[in-house]
């Protein structure tokens, strides 16, 4: 079970939050979450290879480092009804494979601060440890490796699956040289095709 994090770096964001009866945050959960239309224009959406583990962690935080404000608001309430609270601690071996993998993914991700990098090896090494105590046995040493050996590999894309921000799109111009979709679409208009 995800837990939102506080702001604690930027104490102005802090002291206008408290004023207004908010607590700016780091990143959160999906659980009950609101996202501005503007924000998932700037930003996409999640990115499709981090479902299932740290998936809102990438994307709130991708969303709050860019600039943008996140807040929790005390007075609102969310009841995300499960049996028994889902924590790394209690994850199977098969699910903890991709908090394993996904940390390290963020780690490795472009954009992201020193500071950020170096507390998701903390996170990384501090719940893998404690997981590992928790949950002694090959299938979970198994499930670190792996997701230690796919974490290390290639970062995909955030493209496919129609998520993250989009590169701008090229076309080729009649004179044969790439132009932006945006110039060549200008250029259509013009033209009057």
């Amino acid at each position: 079970m995800n837990f939102p994090s506080p702001e604690r770096a930027r104490m102005e964001r802090v002291v206008d939050g408290a004023q207004r009866g908010l607590m700016p945050l780091r990143f959160a959960t999906f659980v009950s979450l609101l996202v501005h239309r503007g924000a998932v224009d700037r930003h996409g959406l999640p990115l499709k290879h981090f479902f299932i583990w740290s998936d809102d962690v990438e994307y709130t935080s991708r969303v709050v480092l860019s600039g943008e404000g996140a807040y929790l608001v005390p007075t609102s309430v969310a009841l995300h009804d499960t049996a028994t609270a889902h924590t790394w601690h209690s994850a199977p071996p098969g699910r903890f494979y991709y908090h394993v993998r996904n940390t390290l993914y963020m780690i490795r991700g472009v954009g992201r601060p020193r500071q950020d990098r170096m507390l998701r090896a903390w996170v990384l090494v501090s719940s893998t440890v404690d997981y590992l105590r928790a949950n002694p046995s090959r299938a979970s040493v198994a499930a670190v490796i792996r997701g230690l050996r796919d974490g290390l590999r290639p970062v995909p894309h955030p493209r496919p699956g129609a998520v993250g921000p989009a590169p701008p799109r090229r076309r080729l111009r009649r004179d044969g040289r790439r132009t932006t979709a945006a110039r060549a679409e200008r250029a259509r208009r013009r033209s009057g095709a």
